[in-house]
């Protein structure tokens, strides 16, 4: 029994690759859960189709179980999600034809009709989903209202034909709710999810990123620069005499200059570069492929573009005004300690009377 469910696991994990998305990966299980529950289906109606001597049923349902089958060799071998789910749908509709024209077994065959909507809907959304079904049941209306029933090899009643398409309906329509309520209870989800996301890299005031966000980015270009010996610097920026702001004016108007800071740095820098707020009024930030004289630079335009600066936040808020430290990443060090250096030269910056950058090779008042 065990192997058993390994061969069906196996079976049912076709196409899935480790890098997949969860939702890629469940699309993928559940296409190839609808065609080996089709292949199963069909291929034991056909045993028992030719054991009751049907045999244009039989054929009919045992091609229908290879058409299955051959949609798990799509994903195996070309990963197309797309052509295996057509294959399984419209599949599924031809022999729905068949199974109405020609009754099936004992005339149970548009019985089967019924899987139509929910795996139109899965398969293939809202939208698109509804317009295949309307098609499906414009082509089943045709073949079951033809005049004579000429398009029928069987008999069905009036009474039966009319109460299989309202039945349909209904069961379209409920399929239909369904489908947009897990459809909106999944984009509520995926909202819900990337708000998490968010708070979990970006500072909620400022939008730059967080602390955490800038740490984990930082080890990522510390790797590189292991890698192809190219620079690494960071500035450590501290707002001058940020609590008598908040003290004179309150902590609104100190939260909106921070806001204005982040915006300020992150017109500044390059693509490629990170402003991040690594806490209270004390942002990091990062550049890749920069030495610290090239660092320094940048600080120097920092200062330059906040000179006269009073954020047009109100006329009494002072001129604001920013100390720095910069250091350089080496590859040998831990990450830890380039900023504890850099920290080191913001305070000596603040310490010297603020308004100025401090790094290793470097001291200017601005």
């Amino acid at each position: 029994m065990t192997s058993i469910m390994r061969l069906v696991l196996s079976y049912l994990r076709t196409g899935i690759l480790d890098s997949d998305s969860h939702e890629k990966s469940q699309k993928i299980f559940t296409i190839n859960l609808f065609g080996f529950v089709g292949m199963a289906i069909t291929g034991t109606l056909g045993v028992v189709a030719s054991l009751n001597d049907n045999a244009l049923v039989a054929i009919a349902l045992f091609i229908s179980s290879s058409i299955f089958l051959l949609s798990r060799y799509c994903l195996a071998k070309f990963r197309n999600i797309d052509s295996s789910a057509n294959i399984i749908l419209y599949s599924l509709y031809l022999l729905m034809f068949y199974l109405v024209h020609s009754g099936g077994v004992d005339n149970t065959g548009p019985l089967w009709i019924f899987m139509v909507a929910p795996v139109s809907l899965f398969l293939l959304g809202l939208k698109n989903g509804l317009v295949s079904i309307g098609i499906f049941l414009f082509i089943t209306s045709i073949i079951l209202f033809y005049p004579n029933n000429e398009l029928l090899s069987t008999y069905y009643s009036q009474s039966f034909k009319l109460r299989l398409i309202y039945s349909f309906l209904t069961t379209t329509f409920l399929s239909g709710c369904y489908e947009y309520s897990r459809h909106q209870s999944y984009s509520h989800l995926k909202d819900l999810s990337q708000q998490y996301e968010n708070l979990s890299k970006y500072d909620p005031l400022t939008g730059v990123s967080n602390r955490r966000d800038a740490t984990n980015k930082l080890e990522v270009e510390q790797r590189k620069i292991s890698l192809n010996k190219k620079k690494l610097s960071i500035i450590l920026c501290d707002v001058d005499h940020f609590k008598r702001i908040n003290d004179e004016f309150g902590h609104e108007i100190g939260d909106q200059v921070l806001v204005k800071l982040a915006e300020r740095f992150s017109q500044l820098m390059r693509q490629q570069d990170l402003v991040a707020r690594w806490g209270g009024e004390e942002f990091l930030i990062m550049l890749p492929d920069t030495n610290v004289a090239g660092a320094q630079l940048v600080a120097e335009k920092i200062h330059a573009s906040l000179t006269g600066l009073t954020m047009n936040i109100i006329d009494t808020v002072p001129e604001i005004t920013v100390s720095m430290g910069i250091a350089e990443v080496k590859a040998e060090d831990d990450i830890k300690k380039t900023i504890s250096l850099a920290d080191q030269y913001l305070y000596e910056a603040k310490n010297s009377g603020r308004n100025r950058t401090c790094s290793e090779t470097f001291s200017k008042v601005v």
